[in-house]
């Protein structure tokens, strides 16, 4: 699996977990929902640094810690399924 679809992941996470849409997730972070949501669906190869701040700062997390986390804690097919949600 390839970082940028383990970013999309977290964020999809993150953003289930406290009950937010993708249109609430694009005001807070000044993104398009269809942005957002290419994000999390891992389409977004190179994410912008700008990008990963404003998402960092909306959830209050360090996502360098959020990706070792992750990594550590489920595996490639659990990760996987994830993703197949989250299309």
């Amino acid at each position: 699996m390839e970082y940028f679809e383990i970013l999309g992941i977290i964020v999809y996470e993150k953003r289930v977990a406290r009950k937010m849409s993708r249109k609430d997730l694009a005001v807070a972070t000044g993104y398009s929902e269809t942005q957002i949501g290419r994000l999390e669906r891992g389409k977004i190869k190179n994410p912008a640094y700008k990008m990963i701040a404003e998402i960092e700062d909306t959830f209050h997390i360090n996502m360098n810690q959020e990706l070792e986390s992750l990594q550590g804690n489920k595996n490639n097919n659990e990760m996987e399924e994830i993703l197949k949600i989250n299309k």
